[in-house]
C-alpha cells in the first residue's frame, strides 16, 4: 500500500478515534497503571476522581493523570478540586515533598482529564493523595497509594525509551507496520541478554505491545505513548532518553497535529533528547537538516560481535526490586543461585541464530547501511531517520550504529545531565556562594579587643575613681553577656538579611533549529528565608542538587510527609517554597528550558574578516570565535543592536580570552566519606554540556563561538536578589 494511502487512513483512524476535547483538559494515557480512586463514597461526593501512573519512572518530571467524573453522567455545575500529592520514598529522604494543583471542570463535562508533571527526585514507594472541593474537605478524599511495583516504579534503567506507534483497532491490518518487536534494542541498549527465541524472526502485532508492556531483563525500559495521549509540554517526555516515532505519525503531527504536541516533541529533542525515526523515506519532516551517515560511521561485523560479548552467560533472568538493596537482577539472589540454575551462553543464542538466519544478526555492506541513516543535532539533542518501512526487530549492526552515532552518554540521562538527583554531586561545592557562612574574623577581633580593654584597665580605672570596685563582680558578666550576644547579631548580620544568588547560566545557541536552551546551575543563601520561595515557569525543569546521597536508611519513610518542602503547579508557573528556600543555608539547583527562539548572537563573513551583531537587549561583553579556516577572532563589548567587526587572534585560545574559566565544573572537589546509612553515594558526573565548555575553553573548534553577556532575569526565580560573582555565557554554532 503506498505511502499516501497509508498516511491518510492514520489521519482518518486518529479523528475516528479521538473525540472532541476541551482544550483545557488532557488526553489520558491508555497506557497509564491506575493507582487510586477516591473519594470512598462518590454518590455522596457528588464526583469520583481517579489516579493513573506512566510506566518508566526516573529522573525528570512524572506524568501523573487526575480523571474526574460524576456520578450523575456529567457535572451540574462548575467544579474546582484542589488535589494534593506528596510522594515518599520508604526511607526518609531530603527531598520529600508535597505537589498541590487545581483542577477546574466545566459545567456539564463528562470526563474532565488532566495531567500534572510531578518532579521525581527518588524512588516513590507510596504517594499520600488529598482532594477537595473548591477548598472543602471531603470524606474518604485521603487515600495513601503504593507504586512500589517495578512498572511504575524506577528499575535503575540507565536509559529509558518510548515509543509512538499507532496502535488504533480501525486502522487495516495492511496499513501500517506491526508494532515495534524491541527485542534486539533490549541487547543493544539496555546490556541485555540476547533474545532466545531464535525460530521466531518477527513477534507479531499484539506479542511486541505485550512485550513492551513488561519490564525487561535488562537497563533498558520502555514506554507506550498512543499518538492521541501526546504531551503538551515537553516535561512529560523528561524523564525518556529516546524516543522511537512512526515516520507518517511524526509527519502528521508536524503538518497537521496540535500546535502544542508538535512543541512538545521539539522541545524536549532540544533538551537533549533523541528522536529515532522510522518508516522515514520520502517523508517531509520538521527537520531539514539531516544528513546521510558517513559508511565510516557504520559498525562493522566484528566489532558487533565485541560489543555482544559472546563469551558472557545470556542472563535472561528478570529485574528484582527489594527496598534495601534496590533493583538487582533474579541471577544475583542466593536462593536462585543455591537451586542450581543455569543460564545460556551468548554465543550458542548467536549460533542459532545464524543457523536459523535470524534477521538480528543481518550483516550488510557499510555503504548500504549508511544509505538509509540519516542524523543531524538539534539544539542538544539529536534526531536519526530510518528508511526502513519496518526496522524490527532489526539488525544488531544496524542499532548498534544507530546507538553510537553520538555517543552512548547522549542515550543515558545521568550522564547526558550530569547528575542522578537521589544521590547528589560532589560538585555542589564547585558553586557555592563563597563570603557565606564564613565567621567575620576581624569584626570578632576588633570587639574582642574591645571587650578586653572595656573589662580591664578601663572599668577597674572607673570604678576605683567612683569608690565602687565591688561593682565589677556585676559588670563582669554582664559586659561579657552583651559581647557574646553582640558577636552573635555581627556573624548574622555579616551575611545580610536578604537573600544572595550566585548564578551560572549556558546558553546553547541552535540558530538552524531556532532553539536556545538553558542550562544554569543556581545557588541560593537566604537569611531570613523567604514564604514565597522560588518561582520558575511552568516550562522549565528544576533538580535539586544535594551534597549527599537524598535517602537516609536509617529512618522510615513518612517521617516529614513533604510537609516542609512544597510545590505548587498554576496556570504558567511553579512555585518552590518552604525548605527549597530555607533559612540560613545554600540550596543548589540545575535548571533546563528548551527554547524556540530567534539567535542572541549573529555572524558574518566579510572580506575583511568576520563581523558580530548583538541580537539582544542586553550588551556582549566579550565574544569569541573560530571561523571555517580555524582562524580564531575576538572582540569586546558589543552594545545592543550593533554590528562590530572582530579581530583575529594571532596566539593563544580566544575560549581562554573570555576569562570564564572560574566556571568550569572540572576542578577538584571534596570526596567526603559516605556515611553507612545514606543510600547510594555522591557522583562527580558532569552534563554534556559542561564537557563541551570545558573542551572550548581550551580550545575553541572551528565554525563555533562563545560570548558573555548579563544574566537573564527572568529565569533567576526569585525577585529582590542580591546577585554575586555570577556569569551567563552563550555558546553556539557560527550561523
Amino acid at each position: 500500500m503506498n505511502r499516501f494511502i497509508r498516511l491518510s487512513l492514520l489521519l482518518f483512524a486518529i479523528s475516528v478515534a479521538t473525540p472532541p476535547v476541551n482544550p483545557l483538559y488532557a488526553q489520558s494515557d491508555p497506557n497509564a497503571q491506575s493507582v487510586a480512586t477516591l473519594p470512598a463514597n462518590p454518590r455522596k461526593a457528588g464526583f469520583s476522581m481517579s489516579v493513573q501512573m506512566s510506566k518508566v519512572a526516573g529522573n525528570g518530571y512524572h506524568p501523573i493523570y487526575l480523571n474526574f467524573t460524576s456520578p450523575l453522567g456529567s457535572f451540574a455545575s462548575d467544579r474546582t478540586f484542589d488535589v494534593t500529592l506528596s510522594p515518599q520514598s520508604n526511607y526518609t529522604s531530603d527531598l520529600d515533598f508535597s505537589f498541590r494543583c487545581q483542577c477546574h471542570v466545566k459545567q456539564k463535562t463528562t470526563v474532565g482529564r488532566f495531567v500534572v508533571y510531578v518532579p521525581y527526585y527518588v524512588p516513590w514507594e507510596t504517594i499520600f493523595i488529598e482532594v477537595r472541593d473548591d477548598g472543602r474537605k471531603v470524606e474518604g478524599g485521603r487515600q495513601m497509594a503504593f507504586v512500589n511495583q517495578l512498572t511504575v516504579h524506577h528499575a535503575d534503567q540507565k536509559t529509558s525509551v518510548g515509543i509512538i506507534h499507532p496502535t488504533l483497532k480501525q486502522l487495516p491490518a495492511s496499513g501500517l507496520p506491526a508494532f515495534p518487536d524491541i527485542r534486539t534494542l533490549i541487547t543493544v541498549l539496555g546490556d541485555g541478554p540476547i533474545d532466545e527465541s531464535t525460530d521466531v524472526s518477527r513477534l507479531s502485532h499484539t506479542q511486541s505491545l505485550q512485550r513492551v508492556a513488561q519490564i525487561q531483563p535488562a537497563w533498558v525500559q520502555f514506554r507506550n505513548i498512543a499518538p492521541e495521549s501526546m504531551h503538551s509540554s515537553w516535561l512529560g517526555y523528561s524523564q525518556l532518553d529516546v524516543i522511537l516515532i512512526h515516520g507518517p505519525t511524526l509527519e502528521m503531527i508536524a503538518n497537521s497535529g496540535p500546535q502544542d504536541q508538535r512543541d512538545a516533541l521539539l522541545d524536549w529533542v532540544a533538551s537533549g533528547g533523541n528522536l529515532w525515526i522510522y518508516d522515514a523515506g520520502g517523508l517531509a519532516l520538521p527537520f531539514t537538516n539531516l544528513e546521510p551517515v558517513a559508511a565510516g560511521r557504520v559498525v562493522t561485523p566484528a566489532r558487533v560481535k565485541g560489543k555482544l560479548k559472546l563469551q558472557d552467560r545470556n542472563d535472561t533472568t528478570e529485574l528484582e526490586y527489594e527496598s534495601w538493596s534496590g533493583v538487582t537482577k533474579e541471577s544475583n539472589n542466593w536462593q536462585w543461585q543455591q537451586n542450581n540454575n543455569t543460564l545460556s551462553n551468548r554465543r550458542e543464542i548467536f549460533d542459532k541464530m545464524v543457523k536459523a538466519n535470524h534477521p538480528s544478526i543481518e550483516n550488510i555492506s557499510t555503504k548500504s547501511m549508511a544509505s538509509k541513516i540519516k542524523t543531524a543535532s538539534f539544539g542538544r539533542g539529536t534526531v536519526t531517520s530510518i528508511d526502513d518501512v519496518d526496522p524490527f526487530p532489526g539488525s544488531f549492526q544496524l542499532w548498534q550504529t544507530v546507538a553510537d552515532l553520538h555517543g552512548r552518554q547522549q542515550l543515558r540521562w545521568v550522564e547526558r545531565n550530569g547528575i542522578d538527583v537521589r544521590y547528589g554531586n560532589d560538585h555542589y561545592w564547585s558553586w557555592l556562594i563563597e563570603a557565606v557562612g564564613g565567621p567575620p574574623v576581624k569584626l570578632f577581633f576588633l570587639i574582642n579587643t574591645v571587650f578586653i580593654v572595656l573589662i580591664g584597665p578601663l572599668s577597674y580605672r572607673f570604678f576605683r575613681k567612683n569608690e565602687r570596685l565591688y561593682l565589677l563582680l556585676f559588670s563582669a558578666p554582664a559586659l561579657a553577656l552583651l559581647v557574646t550576644s553582640g558577636l552573635f547579631v555581627s556573624a548574622i548580620l555579616a551575611d545580610g538579611l536578604g537573600t544572595r544568588l550566585r548564578a551560572r547560566q549556558i546558553t546553547w545557541q541552535d540558530a538552524e533549529a531556532g532553539y536556545l536552551v538553558h542550562n544554569d546551575r543556581l545557588t541560593y543563601f537566604s537569611a531570613m528565608g523567604k514564604s514565597s520561595g522560588l518561582l520558575f515557569n511552568e516550562d522549565v525543569a528544576v533538580f535539586p542538587i544535594l551534597n549527599k546521597p537524598a535517602e537516609n536508611r536509617y529512618y522510615g519513610g513518612g517521617r516529614n510527609g513533604g510537609a516542609s518542602y512544597h510545590i505548587e503547579a498554576g496556570d504558567g508557573y511553579q512555585q518552590f517554597s518552604g525548605r527549597f528556600l530555607p533559612s540560613r543555608s545554600q540550596v543548589q539547583y540545575q535548571y533546563l528550558e528548551p527554547q524556540q527562539a530567534a539567535p542572541l548572537v549573529t555572524f558574518s563573513r566579510t572580506s575583511g574578516g568576520l563581523t558580530v551583531t548583538n541580537q539582544t537587549d542586553q550588551p556582549l561583553y566579550q565574544v569569541a570565535a573560530c571561523d571555517d579556516q580555524r582562524q580564531q577572532w575576538i572582540t569586546q563589548t558589543v552594545a545592543p543592536g550593533e554590528t562590530v567587526t572582530m579581530k583575529s587572534l594571532q596566539s593563544g585560545s580566544a575560549g581562554t580570552e573570555l576569562g570564564v574559566s572560574p566556571m568550569q565544573l572540572a576542578s577538584l572537589v571534596p570526596q567526603l566519606r559516605r556515611a553507612y546509612y545514606s543510600r547510594g553515594s555522591t557522583g562527580s558526573q558532569v552534563s554534556l554540556t559542561d564537557q563541551t565548555l570545558n573542551g572550548w575553553l581550551g580550545q575553541l573548534p572551528a565554525n563555533q563561538f562563545m560570548a558573555t553577556t548579563a544574566l537573564r532575569d527572568d529565569s533567576l526565580g526569585i525577585d529582590d536578589v542580591e546577585i554575586e560573582d555570577s556569569i551567563h555565557v552563550i555558546m553556539g554554532a557560527l550561523k
